[in-house]
């Protein structure tokens, strides 16, 4: 439950997630390489580079003047990135937040997360085509058929769809094009693994109307045992279909729709004990709450010591369901008013049904359950509908001195919440609805300074967005909260700006020097909880950054090189965090707001080519986040967080990629290693007070790739992989429930995996 407000099928849509990048210039994605092809000195091989659309527009990511990371769908495939779960190891400095299942995750960047239980929406949101999703996923489900994903970091308030106080994940699928063809990719591997992925191109009216369709099906058993049934939980059953068109009455017009239809199933991913506390355990001088150990007759610190010793085996009265379907349609139209001057217009709708099962004290006793008592054994059923809209007038002048976007922006969200739950034999319903308006009007520009200045390569850009949020809940009939004695409609509007300004230098063509200031804001919102008094309100959330960054693509000693360095602070206002207390005299958590927050950091990265053969490269990521002032209060109640939570200090990956000196008639063979690595990572903010022994242990994992294209010069590839290849055991993330129940939990991450691939293009 890492949020109250949750779009259950996030995933479900993610699983296929798509951006239509139509602006000035080439279509984003698109490989450019640094460096010839081979140097005639060293002989090195050329690196891809990528072109990313991070302002709007579509630009070289080593031109970007923010911390921004993109990687295409051939790299995607060479570190055998198959789902969103795995974008943590893509990308240090990117945690993936897991807590009540495997199904289930949030993102947080640079300190600016989405705590569990919280009514905040969340600090880094997702984008498919330029839509904003909404805001939690509830299906994990496979990348096929992408054309890229790029990764922002910072405040992101002036030209993507939302506030954002922590950065934006944009994926981008592949798009139709006028050329006939297509492919198929058939996967198998470890826990009955299976995989049909493709799509195929099909010009109908070869540049007038193009159609792409793609597909997937995945289907896997878990890889944790509940023994008392002999199931398995997590498995993965996952159908997906999309079809894109796009249509070109004229040079100037075009017009891409796509609609997108998801269906998944399988078991529920519980999470393991991690930790339980027993009578009379203190921390700090703070007692634990030992309710589970108590109710159990002492037999929760028995299935505590079982987990520690066997991980991937669960003692569950029941293997809950995985039900999510969901559907997506998008278009972007843009019309070319000028060889200079574009309108583009971005619509979505999304619609998702999701059922969620829980078992929240991971052990053969209710005490904690999502579990409807009617139909065992269903739990959270979230149905969540939403639409934008964005209008876009963008361009440059003749002489390509400045840059310029203006827009309009307007977004719905829905959510209908029925969450049953058992509470030490107490069973009773969450019923509520949540509605989100959100409306902005923004611009930003870019001017080139070179001749006011006379320093070559000098710009400055800079943006400003104002925003109106309308918030709503109401509660529903047969609701624990439906009390005809207090409000059971609630509303709030806010409104704010956000802004950017910032310099950027082009030393040379191959290096840049920027420095950037941003400002957003997260909304306030609504828990779960009564609405007696407003207590269940919590307020407005800001934050400002200062960022100064290099990136360089181009060659050094012959050998092409790309690399990037920033540093950063960050600074938060009223953070909203959740605040464990007593509520009505029982334990209870609530969204409130945090005084203020600092986070602080360096992220660095680097690819080279060594010589014909080998490349080498990685990235880095320290981060310092903490509470300035670790005063809480909001709704009636205050406290005092201990420390920050899903932001390690360090996590970095590293790779090498080797082409194999084979016949030029046999093909393309090359082998590659990944290394991921982070440290301790806390999941509760209470570590130091009442909810302790809630911090992962850090982790290095090593995956391994084989691949062999173009088979003796056919359209055939062959591909064998492993990831975890060392089997070293780590934790997907946490759920800090020790305050409420005695007992913490978490996922554990999967074991060593082996699959191989065969792909055909035609």
């Amino acid at each position: 439950m890492t949020g109250t407000h949750k779009n259950p099928v996030l995933g479900v849509l993610l699983a296929t997630v798509s951006v239509g990048a139509i602006s000035l210039g080439q279509p984003a994605f698109a490989a450019v390489t640094t460096g010839s092809a081979t140097n005639a000195k060293s002989g090195a091989l050329a690196i891809e580079q990528v072109v990313v659309t991070a302002e709007r527009r579509t630009q070289l990511l080593s031109r970007v003047p923010i911390a921004d990371t993109a990687f295409t769908a051939s790299q995607l495939q060479q570190r055998s990135i198959t789902n969103q779960n795995q974008l943590q190891s893509l990308v240090p400095g990117l945690t993936m937040i897991t807590t009540d299942s495997s199904n289930e995750f949030d993102y947080a960047i640079r300190g600016q997360t989405l705590q569990a239980f919280s009514g905040s929406p969340p600090g880094v949101l997702a984008y498919m085509n330029d839509v904003p999703l909404s805001p939690h996923n509830e299906t994990s489900g496979p990348l096929y058929d992408l054309a890229g994903i790029e990764v922002l970091k910072g405040p992101q308030g002036t030209l993507f769809g939302r506030n954002a106080t922590g950065g934006a994940i944009l994926y981008k699928t592949a798009q139709p094009t006028n050329t006939y063809g297509g492919y198929v990719n058939v996967s198998g591997g470890s826990y009955n693994m299976a995989s049909v992925q493709g799509a195929v191109n099909i010009p109908v009216l070869p540049g007038l109307l193009d159609l792409r369709i793609a597909g997937a099906f995945q289907r896997q058993d878990g890889y944790v045992k509940n023994v008392l049934n002999n199931t398995t939980l997590g498995n993965i059953d996952n159908k997906s279909i999309r079809v894109t068109a796009k249509l070109t009455p004229s040079n100037a017009l075009t017009s891409t729709f796509l609609f997108q239809y998801d269906q998944d199933g399988g078991t529920e991913g519980i999470p393991q004990i991690f930790s339980s506390y027993v009578p009379g355990q203190t921390n700090n001088g703070y007692p634990l709450t030992a309710l589970a150990y108590i109710l159990t007759g002492g037999a929760q610190a028995h299935y505590a010591a079982l987990a520690k010793q066997n991980p991937y085996q669960e003692y569950l009265l029941y293997t809950g369901p995985h039900k999510a379907r969901g559907m997506f349609i998008q278009n972007t139209t843009a019309y070319d008013l000028t060889p200079n001057m574009k309108i583009k217009n971005i619509a979505g709708f999304v619609y998702s049904n999701a059922i969620i099962s829980n078992q929240l004290n991971a052990s053969p006793y209710i005490i904690m359950a999502d579990l409807n008592p009617a139909h065992c054994c269903d739990g959270l059923n979230y149905v969540q509908s939403g639409w934008s809209e964005e209008l876009q007038l963008l361009g440059n002048s003749s002489d390509n001195k400045l840059k310029y976007i203006f827009g309009f922006f307007a977004s719905y969200n829905g959510e209908r919440n029925i969450w049953p739950f058992d509470f030490a034999g107490f069973a009773y319903y969450w019923r509520y609805k949540t509605t989100d308006y959100s409306k902005a009007v923004y611009t930003q520009e870019t001017y080139d300074l070179s001749d006011l200045t006379g320093i070559h390569g000098l710009s400055v850009t800079g943006g400003f967005r104002y925003t109106w949020e309308d918030l709503g809940v109401n509660q529903l009939p047969g609701g624990i909260n439906y009390n005809p004695a207090y409000p059971l409609a609630q509303s709030m509007s806010e409104s704010a700006p956000s802004w950017q300004f910032g310099l950027k230098e082009q030393l040379t063509p191959q290096t840049m020097l920027y420095v950037v200031t941003r400002g957003s804001w997260r909304a306030g919102g609504y828990n779960d909880g009564s609405s007696a008094n407003n207590s269940n309100a919590f307020g407005m959330e800001t934050t400002h950054d200062v960022e100064a960054g290099v990136k360089f693509a181009g060659e050094l000693m012959g050998h092409p090189v790309q690399a990037t360095g920033d540093a950063y602070s960050q600074w938060n206002d009223n953070y909203q965090t959740t605040l464990y207390t007593y509520i009505g005299g029982n334990p209870g958590v609530t969204t409130v707001n945090v005084k203020n927050a600092l986070t602080q950091g360096v992220e660095l990265s680097a690819d080279g080519s060594v010589n014909s053969w080998l490349l080498l490269g990685g990235n880095a990521a320290f981060t310092s986040a903490n509470f300035t002032n670790p005063y809480a209060t909001g709704g009636g109640y205050s406290g005092t967080v201990t420390n920050f939570a899903d932001s390690p200090h360090f996590s970095a990956s590293f790779y090498a990629m080797a082409y194999l000196p084979v016949p030029e008639a046999w093909g393309d063979m090359s082998l590659r290693a990944d290394t991921y690595t982070v440290s301790k990572t806390p999941f509760s903010n209470f570590a130091g007070s009442v909810i302790p022994e809630s911090t992962l242990p850090g982790y290095t994992t090593l995956n391994l790739r084989y691949q062999w294209d173009n088979i003796f010069g056919s359209n055939l590839s062959f591909a064998a992989y492993g990831k975890n290849v060392l089997d070293k055991f780590h934790w997907l993330g946490g759920f800090p429930l020790g305050f409420l129940d005695g007992t913490n939990t978490a996922i554990p991450a999967p074991p060593a995996t082996f699959g191989v691939e065969v792909g055909y293009k035609f």
